[in-house]
């Protein structure tokens, strides 16, 4: 993970923060099964994922006079997730069979755009924001449907969160 946060004191932004991530997850599992009476059995098992994020948030403080001021925050995120998972082995179980995916190999995305203005006067923050989110899952079928039972479904959409959060402080601490 990479993490910047800049001061700019310009019209558009007080500060700004980049955040930029990057995961690789991998985890295999091997097991052999000696049977006296049955096929021996053997799994070999692999799980991958790959995760990218990025992260763009500024700020900007307004005075307004009379103890009023305004916290605008605002930024776009953005993630990408490659999955993908495979068994092999000998003597699979009834109905299956090898090489076998137990999830459909994924290709996950979503962007959101947000903003809220956090209005602070007195003992008293009222903030108003909305989130603006695309995403995208991309299942792949190779490898996955035959043999399962459901084929894989991509979907994608979008989606609108308005929030609004009250506070009021009892005490300054």
């Amino acid at each position: 993970t990479w993490d910047g946060r800049w001061r700019l004191n310009s019209m558009l932004a007080d500060e700004v923060q980049a955040v930029l991530s990057w995961q690789e997850a991998d985890s295999r599992e091997f097991s052999f099964e000696d049977r006296n009476t049955a096929a021996d059995r053997i799994r070999d098992t692999t799980y991958n994922e790959r995760t990218m994020q990025a992260n763009l948030q500024a700020n900007k403080t307004l005075r307004m006079g009379n103890g009023w001021a305004q916290k605008l925050t605002y930024g776009i995120d953005h993630t990408r997730s490659d999955i993908t998972n495979l068994q092999t082995g000998l003597t699979p179980a009834a109905g299956e069979t090898f090489p076998l995916k137990r999830f459909p190999d994924t290709k996950e995305s979503s962007t959101a755009f947000y903003v809220q203005d956090e209005i602070i006067g007195g003992l008293w923050s009222i903030t108003p924001g909305v989130r603006f989110d695309r995403f995208e899952l991309d299942a792949a079928q190779a490898g996955f449907s035959p043999p399962a039972t459901t084929p894989a479904a991509s979907i994608s959409g979008l989606a609108t969160s308005p929030k609004l959060g009250v506070l009021y402080r009892a005490t300054p601490e």
